[in-house]
């Protein structure tokens, strides 16, 4: 028996070794039967109905919606094509970000590389059955890489990784083709090449040291010996050699060297410093903070985040909330709020977003909590920095070192609570219109009579009435509700009071203060806390306990012809 006679006949054994396999995978729920040849669905119709090709399915959506592709709607149609389909379990060459709506999130680069991807599972022109594959046929995909039917004692195919793709259900009939059920996401070269070039990214560590505004939080980090927590590299875990490494990251919101010093200068004179912190006690709770800043459970780009309200575990085992109502990424303890200032910065497998408020779990507020005597109106500054729409009232408050604080000899009764209305960065181009040309900025106002006007113009907005929304809403669409707006630390002030008024239905509520010149200022972002209590009106409660005071934010700083009359007179 000659060599070549030899190889004739081990190549026909194994086509029949193939071809019996095929036929046994096909006896039970697999078998074509001559009514499955008569089908009405798609093969997009067909990934529908399966359980078992959800995520395919999604990520077919997100990569058509994402970049104008049609891949969906050719699967729809009459051209034919052999799908292998990777099952819902299936191993991936990248990672599946997915946000708090179950949508997949995936970068511009992400969607190419899963555009190719699919398109290597496709055979176009063909529909073949399990019994048109044996071994060592060479499939040309719609990307134009080829896929390889190999046989270790079962049907596989082989991709450009050194691990098949088990074919695991077969002869999935549709009108325009058939799919067969595959183990793995099958992954072409330009995949692998495109993963094995991708530039190392910073750690943790070489993200803040290269980055001055954040040095004080690696001073804080190292000083309270965090780093082997905080720097450390997990790993994949991940079977496939080219999964990325952030399927297992984390997301680090890295508060500024400002964020902290505001931190410092609300804390008072005693805490200047990470070095003031030189307790165990105190250490241990500064860790606790730290620790808030880290969600350990997945790299999350910002435009992952599209619930407002949706809240991160942290390495502290406590949430803080993500709110996606403003323009930038607004970022909540309990208390209070700061924002994304430079988002989506790589460190290895994980991710950090820079922010401009040092987060506090209620440990800390607790640990460190301010005078009672003295009440958290004092607070309302540094709430207000966390904002950087309001820079040019934060920026007036200094100017004018307007206080919050009210005094002890200021009858304001058992409770201290108050209202904040601030005015917006708009809300001041308006008043410099109003003022004249002698006043086009806060830098035009010199004079010890011109920065006690401008302090009264600030505390205008500041009322010892404690004004929620919903107080406001109601008493405003029933009638026109005269609104206290009077600070006690202006006893010169009349007791002022402005009309309210609330237009629209629940889905477009506005409600409106009218001031002394008949503008009418609306409430742009309402019910901010300050400090400890509850917003009695929104739970329904009538007692205020603690010490209370709320903050919205306004599109027209609230005038008394007096303002614009003192400042003629100078």
């Amino acid at each position: 028996m000659n060599a070549n006679f030899k190889n004739q006949m081990k190549k026909l054994l194994a086509t029949f070794l193939i071809t019996c396999l095929f036929l046994a995978c096909t006896k039970d729920d697999n078998t074509v039967s001559e009514a499955d040849k008569e089908v009405t669905q798609t093969i997009l119709d067909r990934i529908s109905e399966s359980e078992s090709l959800s995520v395919i399915k999604k990520i077919i959506e997100t990569v058509d919606s994402n970049t104008g592709s049609s891949l969906g709607e050719s699967l729809d149609g009459e051209s034919k094509f052999t799908l292998f389909a990777p099952i819902n379990d299936s191993d991936t060459p990248l990672a599946l970000n997915i946000d708090a709506q179950g949508n997949l999130v995936f970068s511009e680069d992400e969607l190419a590389l899963w555009s190719g991807i699919l398109k290597y599972h496709l055979v176009a022109g063909s529909v073949l059955k399990s019994s048109d594959l044996e071994e060592g046929d060479e499939l040309t995909t719609v990307l134009g890489e080829k896929l390889i039917v190999g046989s270790m004692g079962e049907v596989v195919l082989e991709d450009a990784t050194d691990v098949p793709g088990k074919i695991v259900r077969t002869d999935i009939l549709a009108k325009n083709g058939i799919i067969h059920y595959v183990d793995k996401v099958l992954t072409p070269n330009v995949v692998i090449e495109a993963v094995e070039n991708r530039p190392e990214a910073n750690e943790i560590r070489e993200v803040l040291e290269s980055d001055d505004a954040l040095s004080t939080l690696l001073e804080a980090i190292i000083a309270l010996g965090m780093e082997d927590e905080l720097f450390g590299n997990g790993t994949t875990g991940r079977k496939n050699r080219f999964a990325a490494s952030r399927l297992e990251g984390a997301t680090l919101f890295a508060p500024t060297n400002e964020a902290f010093n505001s931190l410092f200068a609300e804390l008072g004179d005693e805490y200047n410093s990470i070095e003031d912190f030189d307790t165990e006690e105190e250490k241990e709770v500064f860790r606790n903070a730290l620790r808030f800043h880290t969600a350990p459970a997945g790299v999350r780009p910002v435009n992952s985040f599209t619930q407002n309200g949706e809240e991160l575990m942290t390495l502290l085992d406590e949430n803080i909330t993500i709110g996606t109502q403003t323009s930038s990424l607004q970022v909540r303890d309990t208390r209070s709020a700061g924002f994304v200032m430079n988002a989506d910065r790589p460190a290895g497998g994980n991710i950090v977003h820079t922010i401009n408020i040092v987060l506090r779990p209620i440990a800390f507020y607790d640990a460190f909590a301010p005078d009672e005597t003295a009440g958290d109106t004092r607070n309302i500054p540094s709430v207000l920095r966390n904002y950087p729409s309001l820079s040019v009232l934060v920026q007036a408050i200094e100017k004018t070192e307007v206080s919050f604080e009210y005094s002890a000899e200021l009858e304001v009764g058992d409770v201290n609570i108050s209202t904040f209305f601030a005015p917006d960065n708009e809300a001041f181009t308006a008043l410099f219109e109003i003022l004249g040309t002698e006043y086009n900025s806060l830098d035009d106002f010199n004079t010890p009579e011109e920065l006690e006007i401008l302090a009264d113009i600030i505390l205008h907005q500041h009322s010892s009435s404690y004004l929620c929304s919903e107080t406001l809403v109601e008493s405003g669409r029933s009638q026109v509700y005269p609104a206290r707006l009077i600070n006690p630390q202006v006893p010169k002030f009349p007791d002022v009071r402005n009309e309210v008024r609330t237009i629209g239905d629940a889905a477009a509520l506005v409600i409106t203060i009218r001031d002394d010149f008949n503008r009418e200022a609306r409430i742009k972002e309402a019910d901010i806390v300050v400090g400890e209590g509850i917003p009695a009106c929104a739970e329904g409660v009538t007692d205020i306990g603690g010490q209370t005071s709320l903050i919205h934010i306004t599109d027209l700083v609230l005038l008394k012809r007096d303002f614009t009359e003192r400042l003629n007179d100078l």
